[in-house]
């Protein structure tokens, strides 16, 4: 009969998934800005045409990253024990539409649906 691995240790090896798995996307996202923020300084800014095209490429390189980062952290980043994505509501702030501010926690100490043990 095995032993089943602790909560804490379970989450720490998903968060680690989590990181191993949008490192890549994450770096290849901040080039795409750095790249994008610099290009007006570059000799293609002169051209309209290539300015345009590089800088909807660009875009499109971020908006990528994004998606995959997201669906990766949605995949990976759950409580063992309620499989829910940590993701707290910070009082006090709201978005556009009147809600409360929801935010998904780095490395919490205890889930938030739950109340598990995660760090």
């Amino acid at each position: 009969m095995s032993v089943p691995e602790s909560t804490t240790a379970s989450f720490q090896g998903r968060r680690k998934d989590t990181w191993r798995s949008i490192r890549w996307w994450a770096a290849a996202a901040s080039i795409a800005v750095v790249a994008l923020f610099a290009l007006p300084f570059t000799e293609w800014s002169a051209n309209p045409n290539q300015h345009s095209r590089i800088g909807l490429g660009l875009v499109t390189v971020f908006v990528i990253c994004a998606t995959v980062i997201r669906w990766q952290v949605r995949r990976h980043y759950r409580c063992p024990r309620c499989n829910q994505i940590p993701i707290r509501t910070v009082l006090g702030w709201r978005n556009e539409f009147g809600d409360d501010a929801r935010d998904i926690e780095f490395n919490p100490e205890e889930c938030p649906n739950c109340g598990a043990t995660l760090r």
